[in-house]
């Protein structure tokens, strides 16, 4: 038995915050953050997307990139420090939203 990944997807936020416009919300300025962390912008998830809807979209590109059917898919294994919630796992909604029949965690 082995395992090999023949896919892949991603999926961000469209819409874009920078530095400049978190200096009218919190006290600090866009040189303070890129000085101290190297970040100019951020992707901020609209109220319609969440940690699910977006595996789900990176999810159906993967199968895309590979040249498969979903049926060819073994396991679904979803790797998230924000999970859509602790119970049933994200990885669970992301395979019914991709029409998948197998197992699935999140890790």
């Amino acid at each position: 038995m082995r395992a090999a990944i023949t896919g892949w997807g991603s999926a961000v936020p469209a819409r874009r915050v920078s530095n400049r416009e978190l200096e009218d919300l919190v006290a600090t300025t866009d040189e303070w953050i890129v000085e101290r962390t190297g970040i100019r912008e951020r992707a901020i998830a609209s109220s319609d997307e969440s940690t699910a809807t977006l595996a789900t979209e990176a999810g159906a590109a993967a199968i895309k990139s590979a040249g498969i059917a979903p049926d060819d898919v073994n396991l679904l294994i979803v790797a998230t420090a924000t999970p859509e919630q602790p119970v049933p796992h994200t990885g669970a909604f992301v395979r019914d939203a991709l029409g998948l029949r197998l197992g699935s965690f999140d890790l």
